[in-house]
């Protein structure tokens, strides 16, 4: 039997893309993604592959954040998906979900909400103490600040305080988090 392909639903490109982004991506960076593969002046396809998503998602990281470091930019992307994720039919009930459970709560449904956007995200997740936990996810697609950037994003909507993400290991495309807060 063959693989499923992994793919980025088209709400989560929208989300992004649209959403958060819309405002901030000048004609060149428009361009640029449009030669890649997403042109904003169509409609969506239900889902795209995730190599070429996470393309766009660093393409979009040196447009819009020109001058900031690479995994800075890459995690100020993954902040902006949240943000614009919101503003989705989709990502209104995932985050309106993730207020009411709270930042531990939010940590152990992180696999369900992240197959809300895709359809091969999985995670698992080390308590350590406290609020204190380690968080592997399988597959970051060379971008493991882009979603360290979300993890920290969706820590303050579950109203974390003072939210700590960091990588602590790497292994291929699957990345390990320490994430923390007060």
């Amino acid at each position: 039997m063959a693989e499923e392909q992994k793919v980025v639903f088209a709400h989560t490109v929208e989300g992004l893309f649209v959403q958060a982004l819309s405002d901030k991506l000048t004609p060149a960076a428009k361009e640029r993604l449009k030669a890649a593969g997403l042109d904003l002046s169509r409609s969506f396809q239900p889902a795209y592959p995730e190599a070429q998503f996470h393309s766009w998602v660093r393409i979009a990281a040196e447009e819009v954040f020109p001058g900031v470091p690479g995994d800075e930019a890459l995690r100020k992307m993954g902040e902006s998906l949240v943000t614009g994720y919101e503003k989705t039919l989709m990502g209104k009930a995932v985050l309106a979900t993730v207020r009411m459970l709270g930042p531990k709560r939010m940590l152990e449904r992180t696999t369900h909400n992240f197959r809300s956007a895709t359809n091969y995200l999985e995670t698992k997740l080390n308590h350590l103490g406290g609020n204190d936990y380690e968080m592997s996810i399988n597959e970051t697609s060379g971008v493991p600040c882009y979603f360290g950037g979300i993890m920290l994003q969706a820590l303050r909507i579950a109203g974390a305080k003072d939210g700590r993400v960091e990588i602590i290991r790497q292994d291929g495309g699957a990345c390990t988090y320490r994430i923390q807060w007060t």
